[in-house]
């Protein structure tokens, strides 16, 4: 029987034969686009392109404020480049809950980012050896680069997955189960699934399809404990469902917010109350559910939260009660005592 896997990882390959018991086709993910006609490449470019710019232009748009948007925004603006994010979205990384969107636009307004959301970009037109952007509402933003960075979607073009026996979904994605099967003999990973379009998903989705083909008993993908991450500074580490998800399926939860400078480790680094006035040493939120008692989302924006939100991604993961979650103890003084915290706050308001 002809044993197909499509591989995907983060860069945009060509397929290749890779495989003795069969062709291996290896897939990524396509930059989506929103503008027509295409810009000359001497002026815009996506978020693959920009991570090896030969000079870094005076001015940069950014077309994107999701986390390769704020990525790549901020990383310029530390090297001196005036950066301006335009985003059709009211504000940044609006996929996550509005304390942790309000938090990462601190963190790139703090960087000296502009950040002009809501506004719908209509023609793009090149301007010299920059480009200009008309947007909806009047204003022209002028600028030397355009870097497009608005998503992603599966390449799945002309793999032929169907005649394997795979479903594309309206996204072109290849439909899986919860153990990446596609079709019998037929295995799918990474971005070419559409979900959670991150290296460590087609890592996990590795391991589990590895655990199948060889007839190992192994644990299902299971999308809600997939963690998340901007690789700011400071970073957004999350985990789990975000509330409007949460009330999206109807459960009743407890939501409690944790101001990062009240953990000590905040005011030791000179953040928060000790740091510049109005500052914060970032947030932490925490979803729980009301009648089970555990934890079923959480994120973060502060120092290392990519790191200390897997405490989280673990609780949800093992299904470990808030009650014994407000029992741990974290050293003193780290940033996870936020969980401390929110987690006895939750216990207030349970009981």
């Amino acid at each position: 029987m002809l044993r197909v896997s499509a591989v995907a990882k983060r860069t945009i390959i060509n397929p290749v034969i890779a495989s003795s018991d069969g062709p291996t086709q290896q897939r990524g993910a396509r930059i989506k686009t929103l503008l027509a006609p295409p810009l000359p490449v001497t002026s815009a470019s996506s978020n693959e392109q920009d991570l090896r710019p030969r000079e870094l232009p005076e001015r940069l748009l950014v077309l994107g404020g999701g986390p390769i948007g704020c990525e790549l925004a901020q990383a310029y603006a530390a090297f001196g480049t005036a950066v301006t994010i335009v985003d059709t979205a009211t504000r940044l990384v609006p996929s996550e809950d509005d304390v942790i969107s309000q938090a990462m636009m601190r963190v790139l307004q703090v960087a000296g980012v502009r950040l002009v959301l809501g506004a719908t970009p209509g023609q793009v037109e090149p301007d010299g050896e920059g480009v200009r952007m008309n947007l909806n509402n009047g204003t022209t933003l002028h600028a030397d680069r355009l870097l497009v960075v608005v998503g992603r979607k599966p390449a799945t073009e002309g793999l032929d997955a169907e005649a394997a026996g795979a479903t594309l979904a309206d996204d072109g994605s290849i439909a899986t189960d919860e153990y990446c099967r596609a079709a019998p003999g037929l295995w799918a990973i990474g971005d070419v699934t559409g979900l959670a379009p991150y290296t460590h998903t087609a890592n996990h989705q590795a391991r589990v399809v590895g655990d199948a083909i060889l007839g190992r008993k192994g644990h299902p993908v299971t999308a809600d404990v997939l963690p998340r991450a901007v690789f700011t500074e400071p970073p957004l580490g999350a985990a789990g469902l975000t509330e409007t998800q949460a009330r999206d399926r109807d459960i009743d939860v407890v939501v409690v917010d944790v101001d990062l400078a009240d953990v000590s480790r905040a005011g030791a680094e000179g953040q928060g109350p000790l740091g510049p006035p109005n500052s914060s040493g970032g947030v932490l939120r925490l979803i729980i559910n009301r009648d089970s008692r555990l934890l079923l989302g959480a994120a973060a924006v502060g120092p290392h939260a990519d790191a200390w939100i897997g405490e989280a991604t673990l609780a949800i993961r093992a299904r470990v009660p808030v009650d014994v979650l407000a029992d741990v103890v974290r050293p003193f003084p780290t940033y996870p005592e936020a969980f401390t915290l929110g987690y006895q706050r939750a216990l207030d308001q349970l009981s």
